[in-house]
């Protein structure tokens, strides 16, 4: 069985991680106390987002090999389940870094924020983390990789190498409802996330506005934490907005 992606929460890690995030889903986490967590079929643009690779259906073929019947039937089994998992699962992702990144802000977070926390203060900050979830350092991986099979979360902490710029975090949560023929009801009509709530004083290390923003957009930040009970000192200029305040006019 390959290495988990997964890993014991119990353990400290003082990995700083970061959420680049548009400004009102920042006021909408902070004076809520609710981090909101994205339907798994509904992450992004990635085609094979919690796909599992071609490897890992002939190694879950192969330990079946007796019976080739049955060893196909156990796959479309393994198929199915994966297939419909993503409506029944939530997921956050997060940037690992050591800093600020140029091209997470452009990509995520024009004009928005960035939150600034560690994977330790991340896991304490679940109000429910005894509750359906687990965390998980991404793999980037290839098609001929073997996965991870024995949790149904498994294939949402790998992506294939392509994206490995990316490097995340992701806290998972399966709300434990499953069934094998989902995947041919239409589920246009739910709800595209869920909320979960939060210890904000064990989630917000720093935050950090986007390196565009002016002193008016950097202040009213700073008040609107105040006003829900942040302490000031986790407002932090970004060294990127600092650069270009610095700059001459012209």
């Amino acid at each position: 069985m390959p290495i988990s992606p997964f890993f014991d929460s119990s353990k400290p890690d003082s990995q700083k991680i970061w959420r680049y995030i548009n400004f009102y889903k920042f006021i909408d986490l902070i004076t809520t106390g609710d981090l909101y967590f994205s339907r798994a079929n509904c992450l992004g643009d990635d085609p094979l987002e919690g796909k599992i690779t071609n490897a890992t259906v002939e190694k879950i073929r192969e330990q079946h090999h007796d019976d080739i019947a049955d060893g196909d039937r156990v796959v479309g089994k393994f198929l199915n389940l994966f297939q419909c998992a993503p409506i029944h699962e939530f997921v956050t992702c997060w940037h690992m870094d050591t800093e600020e990144s140029n091209e997470m802000w452009k990509q995520h977070a024009k004009g928005g924020i960035v939150i600034q926390s560690t994977i330790d203060g991340f896991i304490k900050s679940i109000k429910q983390q005894d509750n359906g979830f687990l965390f998980a350092k991404v793999k980037y991986i290839e098609e001929k990789d073997i996965l991870q099979w024995n949790y149904i979360e498994a294939p949402l902490a790998y992506k294939r190498k392509h994206y490995n710029s990316e490097s995340e975090f992701r806290a998972i949560y399966f709300d434990g409802k499953l069934d094998e023929t989902e995947y041919l009801t239409d589920h246009t009509d739910l709800p595209r996330g869920r909320h979960f709530k939060i210890y904000l004083e064990c989630l917000i290390h720093r935050v950090y506005v986007h390196p565009g923003a002016n002193d008016l957009f950097f202040r009213c930040t700073k008040k609107s934490m105040e006003k829900c009970g942040i302490l000031d000192e986790c407002i932090v200029d970004c060294k990127l907005r600092k650069l270009n305040l610095a700059k001459p006019a012209r």
